[in-house]
Parts: C-alpha cells; sequence; structure tokens
C-alpha cells in the first residue's frame, strides 16, 4: 500500500474513534449525574435507626463510601509506585 491509502484509512480510524468516545462520554455524563441524583435521594430518605425504613438507604450510603475510599486509596497508592 501506498502512503496515501494509509493515511485515508488512519483518517477514517481517527474519525471512527473520536464518533465512539463522543458517544461515550455522553453516556457517561449521563450516567454520572443518574448516581448523583440517587446518592442525593439515599441521604434525604436514609435514617440510622434499625427499625426505620429509611435504614436500607443509611446502609447503602455506608456501603457507597467505603467502596469510593477504598478507590481513592487505590489511586493514590498506584501513583505513590
Amino acid at each position: 500500500m501506498n502512503n496515501t491509502i494509509k493515511s485515508i484509512l488512519w483518517v477514517i480510524l481517527g474519525i471512527f474513534a473520536i464518533s465512539i468516545c463522543s458517544v461515550l462520554i455522553n453516556q457517561g455524563a449521563e450516567i454520572v449525574a443518574d448516581i448523583g441524583k440517587h446518592i442525593q435521594h439515599l441521604t434525604q430518605i436514609g435514617d440510622i435507626r434499625p427499625s426505620h425504613k429509611g435504614f436500607s438507604a443509611f446502609v447503602e450510603l455506608v456501603l457507597i463510601a467505603i467502596f469510593v475510599g477504598w478507590t481513592i486509596r487505590r489511586f493514590k497508592n498506584k501513583n505513590k509506585k
């Protein structure tokens, strides 16, 4: 293959990659917004009393906090190496 055909194929591949990334970024933004709304709803209904119906929301918030803390610590330790 000559250089012109290779260049055209690289441009087509680049356009394809950019289009895929734009779709993923849009979907990712929607997912993050939905997660934020869900966490906000959990904080509104959560209750620490086990007999209350909001206790499951409280437990879910605790699990989210543990996961986020673990993830942040993992990235901090990964960057130190």
